[in-house]
C-alpha cells in the first residue's frame, strides 16, 4: 500500500513538474506577445528581436543588417535666372547644406556634415547629383537638412529662393526615418509667388543605407 502511495506522489510530482516547466516556457514577462525563450529582450515591451547582434532592438535600430549609415542626395536644381547674373549672363548657384541629428542627450540638434560646394560652374542647371554618405551611430533617426543657395558673381551675391515660405529664401526640413528609411523632397522657390527675385527648385533626398 506504501509502495502504491510514494508511486501516486511521484507521479503527482512529475505531471506538477511538467506543468511549471510548461508555464515557464510560456512566460512573456515583458507582455510585448513574445515568450522570453524566443524574445531576446525579455525585460523590454518594446524589444524582442536584434537582427544584427548590435545590443540595440531592432524597433529602436533603424539598421537592422548591420552599422548604418545616412546617404544625402542632391537629386536635382534648376534656377530661373530672372534677376542677377554672372560676367556670363547665368546664374552661378553655391550650395550650403547642412544635415543634422538629434542628440537624445542634449535633445538637440548637432552637425552631421556641412558641405559648401558650387557642385557645378557658371550654369542655371545641375550638372551631376552631388552624394555624401556618413557613418552614425545605430540609434540616430531623426534629422534636419538646412539648405541655402547664393549665386555668385563679379556684381555680388543673391540668395536664390528655394523655399515656398514668402518669409524664407531657405529650407529646414526635419525627417524621421524610423519609418521610412528613404524620403525624397521637393522645395519649389516660385511658390511664394514672388516675381523680382531669383528662384530655385531643388530635389534632395536621405535614405538608411549599410556601411
Amino acid at each position: 500500500m506504501k509502495k502504491k502511495i510514494m508511486i501516486s506522489i511521484l507521479v503527482i510530482l512529475f505531471l506538477l513538474s511538467g506543468c511549471i516547466e510548461n508555464e515557464n516556457e510560456n512566460n512573456d514577462k515583458d507582455h510585448d506577445g513574445v515568450i522570453d525563450n524566443k524574445d531576446e529582450f525579455p525585460d523590454d515591451p518594446n524589444e524582442w528581436k536584434d537582427s544584427d547582434n548590435d545590443g540595440i532592438g531592432d524597433n529602436k535600430d533603424i539598421y537592422d543588417n548591420g552599422n548604418g549609415g545616412i546617404k544625402f542626395t542632391l537629386l536635382s536644381f534648376e534656377c530661373d535666372g530672372s534677376v542677377d547674373t554672372d560676367d556670363y549672363g547665368i546664374p552661378d548657384p553655391y550650395f550650403n547644406i547642412n544635415i543634422g541629428y538629434l542628440d537624445s542627450q542634449s535633445s538637440n540638434f548637432k552637425t552631421l556634415f556641412f558641405e559648401g560646394t558650387d557642385i557645378f560652374y557658371d550654369t542655371a542647371k545641375l550638372i551631376r547629383p552631388f552624394v555624401k554618405t556618413v557613418d552614425i551611430d545605430d540609434d540616430i533617426s531623426i534629422f534636419s537638412i538646412d539648405i541655402s543657395v547664393d549665386d555668385f558673381d563679379s556684381g555680388g551675391g543673391d540668395k536664390i529662393d528655394i523655399s515656398s515660405n514668402i518669409s524664407k529664401k531657405t529650407i529646414r526640413k526635419y525627417v524621421s526615418l524610423s519609418d521610412q528609411p528613404y524620403q525624397k523632397f521637393t522645395f519649389d522657390g516660385r511658390d511664394d509667388g514672388r516675381v523680382d527675385e531669383l528662384d530655385g527648385i531643388i530635389e534632395v533626398s536621405i535614405e538608411v543605407v549599410k556601411i
